[in-house]
């Protein structure tokens, strides 16, 4: 981030916020996915941003009318995001989720605040719904989010 466009108190909290971040020990985050199967057919993991450590795709398998539950690592507890994508049949659905810092300023006082997001996207030959969402977070271990595809 270029903080030269940033206002000097919302830098000045960026910066700090930053080194304190870099200077606490480096904690693993884990995203907490549920993955719902809405539709008809099984879904398959086609793809991954992060390690399946030595499992197999076909474990992250979801049957129809069910959900799985997806724990994705994250590195870095500041900033950092994954993806991943479901398929059935020619339906597939690319899902995203993150997190990063972002400065709020309310009067006077710049806060650093995280945020967290999840996005998804059809990307198949045939259209498909695809639902994604943040459902709830904990400070310092992770968050929860859902994702759905029909």
């Amino acid at each position: 981030m270029n903080l030269k466009h940033m206002s000097a108190g919302i830098a000045a909290a960026f910066a700090s916020a930053m080194f304190l971040a870099q200077s606490a020990q480096a904690a693993q985050l884990i995203a907490t996915v549920d993955v719902v199967n809405q539709g008809q057919r099984a879904l398959d993991l086609t793809s991954s941003s992060w390690s399946l450590a030595g499992e197999s795709a076909a474990s992250y398998r979801v049957t129809p009318g069910t959900f799985a539950v997806v724990n994705i690592p994250l590195n870095n507890p500041t900033v950092d995001q994954a993806s991943f994508r479901y398929s059935s049949a020619h339906k597939v659905c690319l899902f995203r989720l993150g997190h990063d810092m972002r400065p709020s300023q309310s009067g006077g006082n710049v806060t650093i605040l995280p945020r967290y997001w999840a996005d998804a996207q059809s990307q198949g030959s045939e259209p498909a719904t695809c639902r994604a969402k943040v459902l709830n977070n904990t400070p310092g271990r992770g968050y929860a989010v859902q994702v759905e595809m029909n």
